[in-house]
């Protein structure tokens, strides 16, 4: 026996359940894996969405202060400019509502500066404002984000003075510093930039080009960015006509994150292998208990010790043992009653030998004999003896069995009444001492 049956089971249930093993394990990591970005996208896309409504409330309160100032404080001061400082007291009670303080430009028909609420053209560029305005002249109110001195960055709320004659623009200076995003909770980062990239707001510098000052807005492409061994949750938003908001937040680390699975699939692949293997050698000894009896048993019959398998262990080794005892008893049945129907078929055929033997052999040797009492009497008596011992011996007890020597006697006799039959007949018969005795069938051979 080359292996047992135990090693061969145990040997598969630790080979399938290894494989369920790792397939848990992988599978497990997966989830917990898919967990952590679940709960991280919901962080990025949650801080997005509180950077979202603090700046369209932001923006929709600016162009509300900028459309108050522009209904009256701002036409009555390109009227009359002596009323300055009635403009800078409702440009102060308006930029209340905001929670940044801005800044506040009027251009003339000319575009060139007439009102400034502080020193904003010492941090901005003139002739980006007025390059703005000319390009933007049908539209009555637009956005703008531009970049000043120190690496400052504002945004600029353009709105055309309706009540006055030419094209007069009264401009709202926001300071990207004072976007901070105070309101996040998840510790994610983000960056509001216009479609050229130039950045207005931002809580850090991950994605900044550098030397530019302006947005990698390409990598915000997809929703996850590898870098050497950081991952990035990227999120992007529309939030005007021309501003974006891009949202990225941190996770774990790649080379931890790897490690982190390969560690938890390792421990985790060990503690069910070993469990697999527990599972595998109970349920072994378990099946192999009763195949082990059942082989026994069957030894046991094999060598003729017994003839029945006898195991109580109510399950379906016991229902097998059941049916092996059916089987050898049908099967001791079968080859008795197959050696009966032998037997009589032999004597069957042995009857029907002598009924074709007897007159045939009769009728040759009597016709025989009657042909040579003329020619030679001594030879007829001769035959006359032997066809007597030959019918003596076929009838009398013809179902007893004989001896091969007498069996080989009487052939002696059978032949020498064919040879005068057949002049060419030659016999010889040749017999070892020890088979005198044997015991065979009469005529038979």
């Amino acid at each position: 026996m080359g292996h047992s049956f135990r090693s061969e089971l145990v040997k598969e249930i630790r080979r399938r359940f290894s494989a369920l093993a790792v397939l848990l394990a992988l599978l497990l990591v997966g989830v917990l894996s898919g967990l952590v970005f679940f709960i991280q996208s919901y962080q990025v896309t949650a801080d997005m969405r509180t950077v979202s409504r603090d700046f369209n409330l932001l923006a929709s309160r600016s162009q509300q202060v900028l459309s108050n100032l522009n209904k009256r404080a701002v036409p009555n001061y390109l009227e009359s400019r002596d009323n300055e400082r009635v403009l800078y007291q409702q440009f102060y009670e308006q930029s209340a509502r905001l929670s940044v303080q801005p800044s506040l430009l009027i251009l003339n028909a000319q575009t060139q500066p007439i009102f400034q609420s502080d020193l904003i053209l010492n941090r901005i560029s003139l002739n980006y404002v007025q390059t703005v305005i000319k390009r933007n002249r049908p539209a009555n109110t637009f956005m703008k984000v531009t970049k000043g001195e120190n690496d400052q960055h504002f945004l600029l709320f353009f709105a055309r003075v309706p009540a006055t004659a030419g094209n007069q623009y009264s401009v709202l200076v926001l300071n990207g510093a004072a976007f901070s995003g105070e309101n996040i909770k998840y510790g994610s980062s983000f960056t509001i930039a216009d479609n050229y990239d130039n950045v207005f707001a931002t809580n850090s510098t991950s994605f900044i080009l550098p030397g530019f000052g302006k947005m990698d807005s390409e990598k915000f492409e997809r929703h996850f960015y590898v870098n050497q061994d950081d991952i990035f949750l990227m999120r992007r938003q529309q939030l005007g006509e021309n501003i974006f908001l891009y949202t990225f937040l941190r996770s774990f680390p790649l080379m931890m994150l790897i490690l982190f699975g390969l560690l938890s699939v390792a421990a985790l692949l060990g503690f069910l292998i070993w469990q697999a293997n527990r599972a595998a050698n109970a349920i072994g000894d378990k099946t192999n208990a009763a195949i082990t009896e059942l082989v026994d048993e069957t030894s046991e019959i094999r060598e003729g010790k017994q003839k029945r398998i006898q195991i109580t262990t109510n399950d379906e080794f016991q229902y097998l043992a059941d049916s092996i005892n059916a089987m050898v008893e049908r099967q001791e049945s079968m080859t008795t009653q197959q050696l009966k129907l032998q037997k009589q078929t032999n004597q069957y055929e042995l009857k029907m030998l002598e009924a074709q033997f007897n007159p045939h052999f009769l009728y040759n040797t009597l016709e025989n004999i009657r042909i040579t009492i003329k020619l030679d009497p001594a030879l007829a008596e001769k035959l006359i003896l032997s066809l007597n011992r030959v019918l003596r011996y076929s009838i009398d007890h013809s179902g007893e069995p004989t001896t091969l020597e007498a069996d080989l006697d009487v052939l002696e006799d059978f032949l020498m009444v064919n040879q005068v039959r057949f002049d060419k007949l030659r016999y010889q018969i040749a017999m070892d001492p020890s088979l005198a005795n044997m015991p065979v069938p009469r005529l038979f051979l």
